[in-house]
């Protein structure tokens, strides 16, 4: 049996346009993009305006929904993370 990709670029398109491609939603300051790669299904995160995945991480999983899961609990991961914390102060006498 044959491995083909699921998903292939016609010839003379760029990386850019694969990654248009991808589903996105959002969490936060993240961006969840969603794309599938090969026989996988890739996932990441992003920030702002910033197209690259987010500490270079890509996530990969078998389905389209277990990659999105995984994107999801990290966004939720890096979220809780860097909240800031709240000071408090003890009142002194």
């Amino acid at each position: 049996m044959e491995n083909r990709p699921i998903f292939a670029a016609p010839r003379g398109l760029t990386g850019e346009f694969l990654l248009s491609c991808a589903q996105m939603a959002s969490i936060g300051p993240y961006e969840i993009h969603v794309e599938a790669r090969g026989p996988h299904w890739v996932s990441w995160l992003t920030r702002g305006t910033d197209s690259k995945p987010d500490r270079s991480v890509l996530l990969v999983a078998a389905s389209e929904e277990d990659a999105r899961a995984r994107a999801e609990a990290w966004a939720q991961q890096e979220i809780a993370t860097t909240e800031p914390v709240q000071a408090t102060t003890t009142p002194t006498k």
